[in-house]
């Protein structure tokens, strides 16, 4: 099992994220978009979406990162990684994610707990995600009034 090589992909992507986060100058595109196979997909309660890893969809990690910015978004950090062997190329990681956003209306800061689930194939010794499994987000960003 390659559980290290997993580890450090999603600490690594969760820098990323950080960084982008606190300067929007700061978002590696190249990296991010390693991070994702050439089409993947998102499943959340709205449905499943294909996407496509080109061009169209570096253009939208800039304003993707700036949304989450107008919305109060603060840091996302990683509190648990859990990683399972599929086969000799595939893995799948449960992680389990805390948003911290500080709301806009009042300033008060606002923790919100969240798990996605990846699915990752390995091309060479490199994970990359082909698809992830994410909840309600908008649902919780709705009861915490951080978006309407």
């Amino acid at each position: 099992m390659r559980t290290q090589t997993v580890t450090q992909f999603f600490r690594a992507y969760e820098q990323r994220i950080n960084d982008a986060l606190a300067d929007p100058e700061s978002i590696e595109v190249p990296a991010m978009t390693a991070a994702y196979t050439e089409s993947f997909l998102e499943a959340n309660p709205k449905g499943v979406q294909v996407f496509q890893n080109d061009e169209q969809y570096a253009e939208a990690l800039k304003p993707a990162f700036e949304n989450q910015r107008r919305i109060g978004t603060k840091s996302m950090s990683i509190t648990s990684i859990h990683t399972f062997k599929m086969d000799d190329l595939h893995a799948a990681a449960a992680i389990h994610w805390r948003a911290v956003y500080c709301r806009q209306k009042d300033g008060k800061e606002i923790s919100i707990d969240f798990d996605e689930t990846y699915l990752l194939q390995f091309i060479g010794d490199t994970p990359r995600i082909f698809a992830y499994i994410a909840g309600d987000e908008e649902a919780a960003l709705k009861e915490h009034d951080l978006i309407d």
